[in-house]
């Protein structure tokens, strides 16, 4: 079935992809103008039929945390916009989580398209965490020194490298669209404490036992790749 498919648009569709950012009033304007200006590029490599989704594109008076895990559980892009907020949050770190474990069950062999695509969104005050680290970030691909600087700033200050960019995202979010991935099997994981537990080991953690990003264990730990435990 493929993303772009009449059968697949409005409410209940499958998402090309799904923009995961951590929730900040200050740059959600400008997170909104990513969303849309990357959904009229994955259009140009697909069909206008292509949508992405995030929390605000969200079906009014729906019950919004089933909504995101829906999204998550059945996308076939996690497009994530890394930023301090991002990486400590448990719902960002619950999207990433239910994403990761469709990419270990149904696309282990490490082969592209790839389905999580990980960008710096704004400046970070440390390395990224081991877990996003294993991952080719995609900010590499434009203006030589804006990596670390983050697309918000490169949306800013050069409009022009900002939609090339854009551009070159969203071929690979229109590649990864048009792959077969399956989504995850239900039942998916309940809503995170607002305050998150501890683990053990001091660690905040969602109620499902998954840690936010930042201070996650590595995806190949103990567990093996990408073992942290999503619904069943």
């Amino acid at each position: 079935m493929e993303a772009t498919g009449a059968e697949d648009t409005g409410t209940g569709g499958t998402s090309a992809f799904f923009t995961s950012y951590g929730g900040r009033r200050a740059d959600r304007e400008h997170v909104l103008r990513f969303h849309s200006d990357l959904e009229a590029m994955v259009r140009l490599h697909t069909d206008d039929r292509a949508f992405g989704a995030t929390g605000p594109t969200l079906e009014p008076g729906g019950g919004w945390r089933s909504e995101l895990l829906r999204h998550c559980a059945t996308t076939r892009t996690l497009v994530v916009l890394l930023s301090e907020t991002h990486l400590n949050s448990a719902w960002c770190a619950r999207e990433w989580w239910i994403v990761e474990e469709r990419v270990r069950r149904f696309r282990d062999h490490g082969a592209p398209p790839h389905h999580i695509l990980p960008l710096v969104w704004q400046p970070l005050s440390g390395p990224l965490p081991r877990v996003v680290r294993e991952r080719q970030r995609l900010d590499w691909v434009g203006v030589p020194g804006h990596a670390d600087a983050g697309v918000l700033e490169l949306m800013l200050t050069d409009p022009t490298a900002y939609r090339a960019l854009c551009y070159r995202i969203g071929a690979l979010v229109a590649r990864s669209a048009a792959d077969p991935f399956r989504p995850c099997p239900r039942p998916l994981p309940g809503r995170p404490s607002p305050r998150g537990t501890r683990s053990p080991g001091g660690r905040a953690r969602t109620r499902t036992g998954l840690p936010p990003i930042r201070g996650a264990p590595s995806s190949r730990g103990p567990r093996g790749p990408g073992r942290a435990r999503v619904g069943r």
